[in-house]
Parts: structure tokens; sequence; C-alpha cells
């Protein structure tokens, strides 16, 4: 990421008025500017722009409720990259320390220049921000700096991934390992990779994982009614103790439960794909064969 983050192009798309019709005609003014307090999760949808995520904002002090404060599109490819690969509680408070750093430096800037604080247009978006940071109880001396590369230094969620392999003839996935960290990136039987008991039953990891492949980044124990609570949590806990080692990760990959999302969210990619043609079987297992697709089934 080496081009640096507009976060003046940010602002203007947090304060800007779209869905007229459905709004007050706020003004979009810098005084209107005011914190995140949720985003969206996963890839952008397919009819919105490329790189753009949504976010929900604080409706600014003495101003009525705006469609606009309940959903806004944000665009950045720079942005994009840090809300794929931190969790949603990581991301907003990034999000909202990156653009209080700016209201902080533009408040600072205009008393130089001799700008009385009550005809500083940054005095309110900066009581909003200081607000929000004390009411979550966040250090807000630790500041962004927008002229680094802090924001490439963050946890690759993207860099990871898991892909099953089914086969036509076979009833197990196999399964693949895709990371920076990991050296053997072939197509192989779980049985090897430690996620079978033995030869034929797999472990807890292992159905956790497909789980993820087949049922979403998200898993909402509602979809598994079938499965204890408390045992898809400790589940949940062995599968992140497991693939914090796999793949040598300081984080844990699974976020806990969460109420706003209902489930528990997976940061690595974990897909499920079907052969298209070419071999089939233990062919699977020659991860360099010309002769063979992968559809991706997993709706995603």
């Amino acid at each position: 990421m080496s081009a640096e983050l507009n976060i003046s192009d940010i602002i203007k798309q947090l304060i800007a008025v779209v869905n007229v019709q459905l709004n007050d005609l706020r003004e979009e003014h810098i005084q209107n500017l005011t914190p995140i307090d949720d985003v969206s999760t996963g890839p952008t949808p397919p009819l919105d722009p490329e790189f753009s995520f949504s976010v929900s904002k604080q409706t600014p002090k003495g101003a009525k409720f705006s469609f606009d404060d309940m959903m806004t599109v944000i665009t950045s490819e720079e942005l994009y990259l840090l809300y794929m690969e931190l969790s949603r509680e990581e991301f907003i408070v990034k999000f909202n320390k990156m653009v209080y750093e700016l209201i902080s430096r533009r408040l600072e800037e205009d008393r130089d220049r001799n700008v009385h604080d009550e005809d500083n247009i940054w005095m309110r978006p900066n009581a909003a921000f200081i607000e929000w940071f004390h009411e979550n109880e966040i250090e807000i001396d630790d500041n962004v700096d927008l002229n680094t590369d802090e924001i490439t230094r963050v946890p690759r969620w993207s860099e990871h991934s898991i892909v099953f392999h089914q086969a036509r003839t076979n009833n197990i996935p196999f399964i693949r390992f895709i990371s920076p960290n990991i050296e053997d990136d072939s197509v192989m039987h779980p049985y090897a990779a430690g996620l079978y008991v033995n030869q034929t039953t797999p472990n807890k990891i292992y159905e956790t994982l497909l789980m993820f492949a087949t049922g979403g980044r998200t898993l909402n124990p509602a979809n598994f009614p079938d499965i204890n609570r408390n045992n898809l949590s400790q589940m949940i806990g062995r599968t992140n103790l497991w693939l914090m080692e796999k793949f040598n990760l300081s984080d844990k990959p699974i976020e806990r439960y969460s109420q706003s999302r209902v489930g528990y969210t997976i940061r690595i990619s974990v897909t499920l794909t079907t052969p298209q043609g070419g071999p089939d079987a233990m062919d699977l297992l020659d991860s360099s064969h010309d002769g063979i697709s992968f559809v991706d089934t997993s709706g995603r």
C-alpha cells in the first residue's frame, strides 16, 4: 500500500448527503462529521463500487436522524484492505482514530492562524470524536500517523486461506493450506494434516473448518441445532488454537461470538471447491495437475 491514504476524501464521503429524498436535507458540512459506530462485514456487494463498504454514523448533536447516518458507502482501496483484514471492532477504532488525527491536526492549524474556537469548524467534530473515545474507554493519544505505512502493519488475514477440494469419487474433501508461513501448500488428505483421528474419522477441528467452508464466514449456532452451544464454543476454541499454531499466527483467526453479526466470524478464507473435468480422487494430491479445475461452491 504505497499510496498515502487520503483522509480528506474519506471525510467528504462521510458528510455527503446522498439519499436526498429520504433526508431532511442536512448540510454537507465539516461540523456534521461524527464517528462511525458500525461497519459492514465481508466483500463488497456486487452492485456497489469496487473497494467499498458501508458504515453507520452517530447523528450530530441537535440534528435529526438521517438515512445516511444509518448507511453511508465508503470507497477506498487502502481502507478496504484494512476493512477486510481487521475485525469489526478493531476496524471501527482504527477508522475513527485515523479521522480524528486529521480533525485534531486541522483544529490546531486553525488555532495557529488565530481562528477562535467558537468560529472553528473543527470544534464540533473534535468534541464528538473525543466523547466517543471516552464512552468506549479508548486511549485517544494513540494517534495514527497518516504519512506512514502503519495501516499496512496489521495482520494480513488475506494471506492465509484453507481450501477444501471435494472429489467426485471420494466423499472426503481433501485440504490445502495457503500461507507465507506454510511451505507445503499441496492438496492432501486431511489425515496427513492432522485433522483425522484415523484414516476414516475426522476430528472436531476438521468438522468446524468444514462448517465455515460450507456455511460462510460467520457461523450462526442456530444453523446447527444438533450441536450444543457450549460444545460449539469449545470446538471454536480448539480450532482457534490449532489454526494459530498451523499458520504461526499471533492473533486468533476466529472472533468471539458477536451479537451484531449473530455468530462466530473467521478472518481467514475457508472455501469448498468441486472438480470440473480432469482427473479425480487421488489425482487431487497432485496440485500441479493441469487437467483439473475447481469451482467455488461456498456461495461467496
